[in-house]
């Protein structure tokens, strides 16, 4: 029981100072994390912003409809979150690069969740 309340412990709790707890997507998800409780447009845009950085710094390339899956196969770990990889990269270059916007509560709450699968899967070793 001590190792499962240990392995939960370290699935939720959050210390930038270790150096693995402090990688790219786990500083987009904090910083997603204080925009989700204003559910607004603007903080929206701001999220799939932060997140298509966090991409970009994570593989030190610009990730593109074109490119994501050469950067997956780098990435291995990423393999197994390569469709939703996918669809977000297809949906925020559209709404980075247009005016046209996805904004609903549901779909920013569906950011907020991917940025925490994606903060879990970075600690992987």
């Amino acid at each position: 029981t001590i190792l499962s309340l240990l392995i939960l412990l370290y699935k939720h709790i959050d210390f930038p100072l270790l150096q693995r707890m402090n990688g790219p997507f786990a500083k987009a998800f904090r910083k997603i994390k204080s925009l989700h409780k204003n559910n607004c447009k603007e903080n929206y845009v701001d999220s799939i912003l932060i997140l298509t950085d966090a991409f970009n710094k994570t593989f030190n390339n610009n990730i593109t409809n074109s490119n994501y899956k050469d950067l997956i196969d780098e990435h291995i770990k990423f393999k197994e979150v390569s469709d939703e990889i996918k669809i977000f990269v297809g949906v925020s270059s559209i709404e980075i690069y247009s005016s046209k916007t996805f904004f609903t509560k549901l779909r920013f709450k569906e950011i907020y969740n991917f940025s925490k699968i994606l903060r879990t899967i970075e600690r992987k070793i």
